[in-house]
């Protein structure tokens, strides 16, 4: 770098070179990791009280403490767009909210690829652990199976409206 510097002939060019020198360190892996964002879902109320709720379940687990934690993902909406905290009835839908996107789809891709939930989230400790970037960590296999939820309702709606 030192003769390519000392080659630059005035300090216009010599600026320009520092300009694109800089450039190289925010394209390392760890810049691009840093914008994690948020993202929301939206679902119809009969697809995740239909599909989500009842067939994704063991006909015995239906009205157990895991169905129960997995529909918590989803927040009910009522007709204005509010969350409502009342029965599912009154909802026109449900909304699920997360916090970071990257995690989400860094997640996602470990079981598109073939891990199983608890893989998944140990894959996201080692990620954690190599890239130095805590957002990674606390995944738990419970969290994997719900934002696998996530997507297969996300599929289903989009899939819908194809037809």
């Amino acid at each position: 770098m030192g003769r390519v510097h000392s080659s630059l002939s005035n300090d216009e060019d010599r600026e320009a070179f520092f300009d694109t020198a800089s450039a190289h360190s925010q394209q390392k892996m760890k810049s691009h990791f840093q914008e994690g964002g948020s993202v929301e879902f939206h679902f119809r109320k009969s697809l995740v009280d239909l599909v989500i709720g009842e067939l994704l379940f063991h006909q015995d687990d239906v009205d157990g403490i895991s169905h129960e934690r997995a529909l918590a993902l989803f927040a009910a909406v009522g007709e204005k767009g509010a969350s409502t905290v009342g029965e599912a009835s009154s909802t026109a839908g449900y909304v699920v909210r997360v916090k970071n996107r990257r995690k989400f789809n860094l997640l996602v891709q470990f079981i598109a690829c073939g891990s199983a939930f608890r893989q998944a989230s140990q894959q996201m400790e080692c990620v954690k652990l190599e890239t130095g970037l805590g957002e990674y960590g606390g995944c738990t296999d419970t969290m994997a199976a719900n934002y696998a939820r996530v997507v297969c309702a996300q599929s289903l709606q989009l899939s819908q409206r194809l037809e």
